[in-house]
C-alpha cells in the first residue's frame, strides 16, 4: 500500500518548569498531540497518527526539548502499523534534549511490521547530568492476530544516547529481506521489546530490573517460560532490559507487567489504570 503523495508529520514540544508548562507545541501533517487533563506532577501527552499507519515513503519527525524540572510522559493512541511498501522506505526520527533536571518517559504502544514493509527509525537523545529518561520500545513481527508472520521486510533502527555529553548507548538493528534468525535476541521470536533507563539513579532501576526477573520471569509456568528470552545489564548511567518471545501475546502481557514495575508510580493514568 502506498500514498500518492508522501505525508510528513512533525511534532515539536518545548516544556519547562515544575508544572511542565508547554512553551511550544507545534503540529504538522498527520501527527497530532492530545494533552488529557490529569492531576499528577508530570505532563501527559498522547501522540496520534491520523493517517492510520505508516505507508511507504512517509516521514515523521518528533522533537522534544525539556528543561528546568519539566516532567513529561508520552504515549501513543494505539499500535503503529507499518504497511507493505513497494520499495519506498518510511522514516521515523525522534530527537530529545533533556536539561535542567528534567525527565521523560516514552511508552508508546507496539510497532507492528507488516510483511514486505520498509522502515528506518532514528533516536537521538541528549540528556544533561541530573536529568533522566525511560524508553519503552515494542516491535511485533507481522500481523500475528491475523495469522501473518513476517517473512520479508526492510528495517533499520539506530539509537544514540548521550549523558552529560558522553555517548553511553549506541544500538543498531538492521535487516533486509528475511528476518535474521541467527541473533540471540531475534532467533525464532515473533516480538521483542526493550525497556531503557538513562540517568544517575541506575542502582534503583537495576533493583527494579532484578525484581522483574524474579517476580515476572521467575514466576512464569515452565511452558510459558520456554517462550521468553530475558536479559538485563547495568552500565554507564544506563539500565537496559530486553525481552523477546515466540508468542506475541505472551510478550505483550509480560512487557506491560515489566513496565509497571520498572516505572513504579510514574506511569501515565491515561494508559495504565
Amino acid at each position: 500500500m502506498e500514498k500518492s503523495n508522501d505525508i510528513t508529520g512533525q511534532i515539536r514540544i518545548i516544556s519547562t518548569g515544575q508544572e511542565s508548562k508547554l512553551e511550544e507545541l507545534y503540529q504538522e501533517g498527520s501527527l497530532k498531540v492530545l494533552a488529557p487533563k490529569t492531576y499528577g506532577l508530570s505532563k501527559e501527552l498522547v501522540l496520534i497518527n491520523t493517517s492510520g499507519g505508516v505507508l511507504g515513503g512517509d516521514k515523521y519527525n518528533v522533537a522534544i526539548d525539556l528543561k528546568k524540572n519539566s516532567k513529561l510522559i508520552m504515549s501513543s493512541q494505539a499500535a503503529e502499523r507499518v504497511y507493505k511498501s513497494r520499495g519506498e522506505i518510511s522514516a521515523i526520527n525522534m530527537r530529545a534534549n533533556l536539561s535542567g533536571k528534567s525527565s521523560l518517559i516514552w511508552i508508546p504502544y507496539e510497532t507492528i511490521l507488516f510483511n514486505e514493509s520498509s522502515m528506518a527509525r532514528s533516536f537521538d537523545i541528549n540528556i544533561s547530568k541530573g536529568s533522566s529518561a525511560i524508553f519503552f520500545d515494542h516491535i511485533v513481527f507481522g500481523r500475528i492476530a491475523s495469522g501473518e508472520v513476517l517473512i520479508s521486510s526492510k528495517f533499520k533502527d539506530n539509537w544514540l544516547v548521550k549523558y552529560d555529553k558522553k555517548p553511553i548507548f549506541h544500538d543498531r538493528l538492521t535487516w533486509s529481506g528475511e528476518l535474521p534468525t541467527s541473533t540471540p535476541l531475534l532467533g525464532n521470536s515473533l516480538a521483542i521489546c526493550s525497556i531503557l533507563y538513562f540517568g544517575d539513579n541506575e542502582e534503583l532501576y537495576k533493583k527494579r530490573a532484578d525484581e522483574i526477573n524474579a517476580k515476572i520471569i521467575g514466576n512464569l509456568v515452565s511452558e510459558t517460560k520456554s517462550e521468553i528470552k530475558f536479559g538485563s545489564t547495568t552500565r554507564n548511567n544506563s539500565v537496559i532490559l530486553r525481552i523477546a518471545s515466540k508468542n506475541a501475546t505472551t510478550l505483550r502481557k509480560v512487557a506491560m507487567d515489566a513496565v509497571n514495575i520498572f516505572c513504579s508510580d510514574e506511569l501515565m493514568r491515561t494508559r495504565f489504570q
